[in-house]
């Protein structure tokens, strides 16, 4: 039998059948592994998830070639294959520019070659308030599902420590300041640790990320679990900072309430001013409370961490980073204590200014009281020689009019003395 030469083949034909078979194939391919990526990895791993794809691909390749041979009636010959191969692989070039352009676009914003690489040099994704295609660059790059921000608001335990696949995720609510006033708030922060690399995510501005930043650039040959014990190195380092801040304005606000000099110089103000003095003292308790929380919940979510990474994945952890695991355990506990003593400082405070408030709204009251007990003698008095009676002997006496007044003021003399006595005044 003679073998057909390349003159004999239908160049057109076997063109469009090889082509017709990479674009069935690929956009096969872009459909399995945009599910893969979204819903499969997160659930039973990255390998897993590839290896049950591939079955799928390989039988829709066979059923592909089949079809596209029999519809374009490509001859079975090696020159029609050989055709329909290079178009196959032509268009597959050109479908793989723009999959490169995004991996190039990732380098440029991360500074280093995607995590799946030949020779993986980001160790570190930084995710501040991700758009869908960043979140989308990162899970091609990584293989990795990358958290929403409902999942990362998940109060349970099992939701915030989780192992998938090879992968730890990982969530806790930090304290970050929100606009030009400074105010505390709480944002779940998420992290997707690696053997060679982290994810973390967040949606707000935090101080701890910020210096991590400029610290980790100076650090070579850094991996991923290298880059979380230093990365949670910072995150604690900013809390106990912002503890000892709160415990300094807490001992300010002591000493506002309870040293004797101001409160002897604050018993000279009017009672307006002082009331809010004190009103003004209740808000930066309050401020100082709420922060303390805040920073509370996050440390108790750290804080679950260490041992959850430690035991989970101690393999991934160098000899030199579980010690430092462990440091960071005792310095977790011990701003624990300090957190809960803040705590009860800030009741202890807000109690005695409550009661502060208490007490001078008591003066008050007691002042109108002994104001009202001194009124009542001049009234009874007045009231008495207002009567107007023709019989009464003194508006007859040439001294009648003085001997009342005279009266009206003893009245009232003598029960302003007794009070005073007492110390009521």
């Amino acid at each position: 039998m003679r073998v057909p030469a390349f003159r004999d083949v239908d160049v057109k034909r076997a063109l469009i059948a090889g082509t017709a078979y990479f674009s069935a194939l690929f956009g096969l391919g872009f459909v399995l592994g945009t599910i893969r990526v979204i819903f499969v990895v997160r659930r039973i791993g990255q390998v897993a998830a590839t290896l049950t794809e591939v079955p799928v691909m390989l039988v829709a390749a066979l059923f592909a070639c089949r079809w596209t041979v029999a519809r374009w009636q490509v001859p079975r010959a090696l020159p029609a294959n050989l055709i329909s191969a290079a178009a196959a692989a032509s268009v597959a070039a050109r479908a793989s520019a723009p999959h490169l352009r995004t991996h190039d676009m990732l380098m440029q914003h991360t500074g280093a070659a995607p995590a799946h690489s030949a020779r993986p040099t980001v160790v570190w994704f930084d995710l501040l308030a991700p758009t869908p295609q960043e979140l989308i660059d990162v899970e091609l790059a990584t293989g990795l599902h990358v958290p929403a921000p409902a999942e990362l608001s998940e109060i349970e335990s099992s939701s915030r420590l989780r192992v998938v696949g090879d992968a730890l995720y990982l969530s806790a609510p930090l304290v970050y300041r929100a606009g030009a006033a400074r105010i505390p708030g709480t944002s779940p922060v998420g992290f997707v640790l690696a053997r060679d690399f982290l994810i973390t995510i967040r949606y707000e501005p935090m101080t701890a990320f910020t210096l991590f930043a400029e610290r980790v650039v100076a650090e070579p040959g850094i991996d991923g679990p290298s880059i979380f014990v230093a990365l949670i190195d910072t995150i604690v380092d900013r809390m106990a900072d912002v503890l000892e801040t709160v415990g300094a304005e807490l001992d300010i606000i002591s000493q506002r309430v309870f040293n004797t000099q101001i409160r002897q110089v604050s018993r000279l103000r009017r009672p307006v001013n002082e009331d809010a003095g004190l009103r003004a003292i209740l808000q930066r308790i309050g401020r100082a409370g709420d922060l303390t929380s805040r920073i509370r919940d996050g440390l108790l979510a750290i804080g679950r961490f260490i041992p959850f990474v430690s035991s989970a994945r101690a393999a991934w952890f160098s000899p030199d980073l579980q010690r430092r695991l462990d440091t960071q355990r005792q310095d977790m506990a011990s701003l624990a204590d300090y957190d809960a003593h803040l705590v009860n400082k800030v009741q202890f405070l807000l109690d005695a200014t409550m009661g502060l408030i208490g007490i001078e709204q008591n003066n008050v009251f007691k002042l109108l009281t002994v104001v009202s007990v001194i009124g009542i003698p001049p009234t009874l008095v007045a009231g008495m020689y207002g009567m107007n009676f023709k019989n009464m002997p003194e508006y007859d006496w040439a001294w009648g009019y003085q001997y009342g007044l005279l009266l009206i003021a003893l009245s009232a003399a003598i029960p302003w003395a007794l009070f005073k006595l007492r110390g009521w005044l």
